[in-house]
């Protein structure tokens, strides 16, 4: 995380908790900070945490106050300003809860909910967007599951972090032209005070109250237990850092897979000691990583990443020059070629897929990761699609990506690994000049959810990757693609003006992505589908991914 060094943060709601967790991180990264709470004691511990940790205590800034009041906000701005010049990140974190039904609740009660975890986030948000625009800064909001899974006794709590999903996309879509960043991190039950304050109705007032609490809510995670505030750090700080260049107006769960399950959604949270960790994705060091579709584009930057991270690979493909060309690629980066195996082979026959699981295991004797980056498209609307366009794409995007998936997931119940799925924003987005293709990846991110439910008791963690536009040859191969460099140029070209941030994501951008879902950086996160697409699955009308079939 190298990008967030010397970064001037500032982090509300920093005195426990998620925002203290994320101070310390930040501290940890070499970042400059502005803290904020309203619990003067609690902050001054926090800010010695973070001295601790490695940040000079003349680099950070404190403000004691409410946020609701616009004096305290301006305060913010006014003393990081004086203190470093410039503002580059902002951590929305400062919230509260207030439990009751939605008839029983008060209108203070929604007042202040409503007051503190939205408008006061609107606010100072809309204050120091115009500093952040000119350090083509980024700003993460801490929401919740809650935000899109309701809770009936917190509803009026629900209300505001669905509004606080919506303005994290309504802002990234106006902030995106200007260069700045707007993302959400959407936590389950995680350890911190939110749920032991006076102000939440008396609710785990008592130690013995609050550890059935948590017993109670890590039943509820796939994953089994609750998060610790670090947990939720680590992707505040993914997302803040230039690792997420092209990710904006996503809604990353961090919640054990609890967003996948249609009922019993509920929130929570224990004091915690931030791991001493530092992010250079130390845990994918000599983990064992399969990576399909290898050869070229996204498959191919995923493995050169890996082989810099000190993974051992098995990597797939059907062209065997693009291939070695690859493998010689991940040896320049850092990985020795007897730690490079290669499978040469089309995924839809099983002995291919068997080879695979075979060849990892003779040469590294397990699977911790499998990638299923694997896949192709034909442009055609759905009318026009033939029958051996339709099942060329099922059977490569959905059908060879289950079964060996299936194949492999014993191996991966064993090492307590993770399958990442390279999906595409056409899972939640309709595009009709490519219907089938969208229909694939629908029901890619369904199995990556369905399966992610299935493996979280084994310890086994499935997310997805959901990129838009990328430079690979994807868009290239086959009797529709853009063969010819000069309409290939044109339609990059146009697809840049698609994405709210401009430009088209390189594959280095979903690899970044990929690293940090398969490394334990993402240890809580599971059935969760991450778009890096500029914004684009924010725009309401008008997406696309690809060339038309008009082209021709």
């Amino acid at each position: 995380m190298e990008s967030l060094k010397n970064k001037v943060a500032i982090v509300t709601g920093a005195s426990a908790g998620i925002g203290e967790g994320t101070a310390i991180l930040l501290a940890k990264y070499g970042c400059h900070l502005t803290l904020t709470g309203r619990d003067e004691d609690r902050l001054a511990a926090a800010v010695q945490r973070c001295v601790d940790a490695g940040c000079p205590r003349d680099k950070i800034v404190t403000v004691v106050g409410d946020l609701r009041d616009k004096a305290v906000q301006q305060q913010v701005v006014d003393k990081t300003c004086s203190a470093f010049g410039r503002i580059d990140i902002l951590v929305n974190n400062a919230g509260t809860v207030r439990y009751a039904l939605p008839t029983q609740t008060t209108e203070d009660q929604y007042d202040d909910l409503m007051n503190v975890n939205m408008k006061a986030v609107f606010f100072l948000s809309k204050l120091i967007a115009p500093e952040l625009i000119k350090t083509k800064g980024s700003i993460v909001n801490v929401s919740s599951i809650t935000g899109s899974r309701p809770m009936a006794e917190g509803a009026a709590y629900c209300m505001t972090k669905a509004a606080m999903d919506m303005f994290t996309q309504c802002l990234a879509l106006e902030l995106a032209p200007k260069g700045v960043r707007v993302n959400s991190v959407n936590p389950g039950s995680t350890a911190s005070l939110i749920t032991r304050r006076s102000s939440t109705g008396g609710l785990n007032t008592t130690d013995e109250q609050y550890t059935e609490f948590l017993k109670l809510m890590g039943t509820r995670h796939p994953l089994g237990g609750v998060a610790q505030p670090e947990d939720v750090a680590k992707t505040i700080a993914f997302l803040a850092s230039d690792m997420s260049r092209f990710t904006t107006g996503t809604c990353v769960y961090v919640d054990g897979g609890r967003h996948c399950i249609s009922v019993g959604v509920t929130t929570s949270v224990s004091d915690s000691t931030v791991e001493k960790y530092i992010y250079k994705m130390e845990s994918l060091k000599n983990k064992v990583a399969i990576i399909t579709g290898a050869s070229a584009g996204i498959g191919e930057g995923t493995a050169i990443l890996f082989a810099k991270y000190g993974c051992h690979l098995t990597l797939t493909g059907r062209d065997e020059d693009r291939l070695k060309a690859a493998v010689q690629c991940c040896a320049s980066a850092g990985c020795p070629a007897d730690k490079i195996a290669t499978v040469i082979g089309d995924l839809r026959d099983k002995a291919v897929q068997q080879q695979v699981l075979d060849k990892t295991l003779k040469t590294f004797g397990r699977v911790d990761i499998l990638v299923n980056n694997a896949g192709l498209i034909h442009y055609a609307k759905p009318t026009g699609t033939t029958e051996e366009q339709y099942d060329d794409m099922m059977d490569v995007n959905m059908k060879a990506v289950f079964f060996l998936s299936k194949l492999i997931a014993p191996e991966l119940i064993k090492t307590k690994g993770n399958i990442v799925n390279v999906s595409s924003i056409c899972g939640p987005r309709p595009m009709a000049e490519v219907g089938v293709y969208c229909m694939s990846k629908a029901a890619l991110d369904m199995f990556t959810q369905c399966l992610a439910l299935e493996l979280a008791p084994s310890g086994v963690r499935v997310n997805s990757v959901n990129p838009g536009t990328v430079v690979s040859m994807i868009a290239r191969r086959g009797p529709t693609g853009y063969k010819d460099d000069e309409q290939y140029a044109k339609f990059v070209e146009a697809q840049g003006k698609k994405h709210p941030l401009g430009g088209i994501a390189q594959p280095e951008d979903i690899a970044n992505t990929i690293a940090f879902l398969a490394s334990d950086m993402s240890r809580f996160t599971t059935g969760d589908c991450v778009f890096v697409d500029g914004g684009r699955h924010c725009v309401s009308v008008g997406v696309t991914t690809s060339v038309s079939a008009d082209k021709k």
